[in-house]
């Protein structure tokens, strides 16, 4: 049999049809699990940024609790104090915090009176580790729990420039204050710190000016802080799906790294002069300001993230179009091809039709004019026809 031009168009164009779906139907599934990846993303990367300011903030309740005891007592000793902080679960109420403390501002002329007093407070064993000659001094009078903070203990947090301008900032703004980074004394690992520096002011005082506010300073109360403690097990509350690299400022460089929770570090990675974030398919970049410090938070997503997006769904779907497509044309085709062989099969039963039509008539017409007897007979040999012949010879 001939195959049929007009039926290979048709199937083609079905083909054609259902190839086209198919891929409009990969691309819109494909743009689906996008759209629902970036969603779920940003819903991540908000809960990760508000744990994060939720960690950073919760020093500072520690602080002002230390504060309100100050305002409570007449004059703070030093096992009332000791007291206090082992009242606190610090590990737990605190991540990150390794002890609280208390700073006092002492003028270099009465070094050997503050001396003295102290180690009448039970501490015989207090001594002061300062450098420079300025005239004042902010002696750490107090931290607790004492022993892993030992180093810490009768340090001049002012004998540090950088240090002493935080000090002085808290005390001139009488808000909690951020020190940078810095390596604590007593941190034998060197990992990146921070003081937490809060001031404390003499009671029924409201001291509006800086000036006001240095002469009614009693002290600020402070905690040393280990930043990889504050972010530890940080990520896992997302289900280990993203990363955080948190920088102090805006400079994305190793030296203002403060943090990284797989230590792999993709916030600067650049490719012609492009940011690729080591090609991670989802990033944010986020601002916070901390105790008067902006740090950057590079959030990105894992590996793992991107594993769990359902990327075959694309493919099934063309996949399957694209079977269904050919089922079609197929279908398409037989269904002509049979109405073509219908087609050809009536025209040739009414050709034969037409002959056998023919000859009955040219046989008709000879039996009725020969000379000779025709009969015709059914089945049962009963005389249904006779021509004239028969009829003459018969009579």
């Amino acid at each position: 049999m001939t195959i049929s031009p007009r039926n290979l168009s048709l199937a083609g164009a079905t083909l054609l049809g259902g190839l086209i779906l198919a891929l409009m139907g990969a691309y819109q599934t494909r743009l689906h699990y996008q759209v629902a990846a970036q969603n779920q993303f940003e819903i991540l990367s908000q809960q990760l940024r508000t744990e994060v300011g939720k960690r950073l903030v919760q020093p500072v309740y520690g602080l002002r609790g230390l504060s309100s005891l100050y305002q409570a007592s007449e004059s703070v000793q030093r096992l009332e104090f000791r007291s206090f902080v082992e009242y606190r679960d610090i590990n737990n109420e605190f991540p990150g915090v390794i002890g609280f403390g208390f700073i006092e501002r002492v003028m270099r002329k009465d070094l050997d009176s503050f001396l003295a007093k102290e180690r009448a407070d039970n501490a015989p064993e207090f001594t002061i580790k300062t450098a420079g000659g300025t005239d004042d001094l902010y002696v750490i009078k107090y931290i607790d729990p004492l022993q892993p903070n030992i180093e810490a203990w009768g340090y001049d947090v002012g004998s540090n420039n950088s240090r002493r301008a935080s000090v002085e900032r808290a005390i001139r703004t009488g808000e909690a204050t951020l020190t940078e980074q810095i390596t604590l004394v007593q941190d034998k690992n060197k990992r990146p710190g921070f003081l937490y520096l809060l001031p404390v002011y003499q009671k029924n005082s409201a001291p509006l000016t800086p000036e006001e506010r240095f002469e009614n300073l009693i002290g600020l109360v402070y905690c040393p802080i280990i930043i990889d403690q504050v972010f530890e097990k940080l990520v896992a509350k997302t289900g280990n799906f993203l990363d955080i690299e948190v920088f102090e400022g805006r400079i994305r460089t190793r030296e203002h790294l403060l943090y990284d929770a797989d230590n792999i570090m993709v916030a600067a990675s650049i490719s012609r002069g492009v940011h690729t974030y080591g090609n991670r398919l989802f990033h944010k970049n986020v601002t916070i300001e901390i105790g008067g410090q902006e740090w950057t938070l590079i959030i990105t997503s894992t590996d793992k993230f991107t594993a769990q997006i359902d990327s075959l769904a694309p493919l099934s779907v063309a996949v399957g179009g694209l079977v269904i497509s050919f089922l079609l044309a197929g279908l398409v085709y037989n269904l002509g091809t049979s109405r073509s062989r219908a087609e050809s099969l009536a025209r040739d039963i009414t050709e034969d039709l037409r002959t056998s039509e023919i000859e009955s008539k040219r046989l008709a017409m000879v039996a009725s004019r020969t000379n000779n007897a025709v009969i015709i007979t059914d089945d049962q040999s009963r005389i249904e026809w006779v021509n004239e012949g028969f009829a003459r010879i018969t009579g």
